[in-house]
């Protein structure tokens, strides 16, 4: 991500001139003005839309996951043999995801449990998909937002004080 980063600020280095000379319709008394928009919006084009990206395909991918493995699950409980042979596939081939939602640690021990018994356990067959289905929720819900904190923090602060200065440019025009 940080050379998405870097080459969306080298980008936008490059246009500011231009960016600049289109905000001049504001007047020359507005110059902060201006230069906040700019600033705001080589912010945007250069960390955010990229980050919100990235999070976007990778939670994808989490999620395609999570399908895969509840399907895998449900068939280790009709066929307990090719079911938990396919989770063991899912697990090895998905490990990285699997490992950030936290779910490797618990497919492993029910795994090893399903080897114990020769068979597999209804009632931990029912644990994982109760997990699968809340992980799911937690990454379809989550925020793609490559920086969620700061939004929460400048949110409302960065919203009155572009609410102020469009106001000013309101009762300047009349």
């Amino acid at each position: 991500m940080n050379a998405v980063v870097s080459s969306g600020i080298l980008a936008s280095l490059r246009i500011f001139p231009k960016a600049a000379s289109y905000l001049a319709v504001l007047g020359p008394e507005r110059k902060e003005f201006s230069m906040l928009i700019v600033i705001i919006t080589t912010y945007a084009l250069s960390a955010e839309i990229p980050g919100f990206l990235l999070n976007s395909v990778y939670d994808g991918g989490v999620l395609n996951c999570l399908s895969t493995l509840e399907e895998a699950v449900l068939l280790a409980s009709v066929q307990p043999d090719t079911g938990t042979a396919k989770v063991r596939e899912i697990l090895a081939s998905n490990s990285q995801y699997l490992r950030d939602v936290h779910l490797n640690t618990l497919l492993e021990h029910c795994l090893r449990r399903f080897e114990q018994i020769q068979n597999v356990d209804a009632s931990l067959i029912h644990t994982l998909l109760t997990r699968i289905e809340s992980v799911r929720e937690t990454v379809g819900g989550r925020s793609k937002h490559p920086f969620p904190r700061l939004v929460e923090i400048m949110g409302l602060g960065s919203c009155a004080f572009l609410l102020g200065e469009i106001l000013t440019i309101l009762r300047s025009v009349k």
